[in-house]
C-alpha cells in the first residue's frame, strides 16, 4: 500500500471541504467515498482520517497515528471497502 501523500492532486475542492469540516469543528460520524474505480476515493479517505486522527496530537505521536492508518489498524478507523447487499 502506497504511504499516504502530503498533497492529493485533482481532488482539491473536495480536500478543501473537508478540511473545512476540521476546521469548523463540524465532522460527521462516518463519510462514504463512492464513485467509479481508480479514482483516489480510498487514498483521500486516508488522507482525511489521517487529518482528523491526528488533529490536535502531540508532535511525538503523528508517526505512530500515520502509520497506523497507512495499515489500516488504528482503532478508531473502520474502511470498508465493498457493499454487500
Amino acid at each position: 500500500m502506497p504511504s499516504l501523500p502530503d498533497r492529493i492532486i485533482g481532488h482539491e475542492k473536495i480536500c478543501g471541504e473537508l478540511l473545512a469540516d476540521i476546521a469548523h469543528d463540524n465532522v460527521s460520524h462516518a463519510y462514504l467515498f463512492t464513485g467509479p474505480k481508480h479514482l483516489g476515493k480510498f487514498t483521500v479517505a486516508r488522507w482525511f482520517a489521517l487529518r482528523i486522527l491526528a488533529d490536535g496530537k502531540p508532535p511525538e505521536e503523528l508517526e505512530h497515528i500515520k502509520d497506523q492508518v497507512e495499515r489500516l489498524i488504528h482503532p478508531d478507523l473502520l474502511c470498508l471497502d465493498k457493499l454487500w447487499i
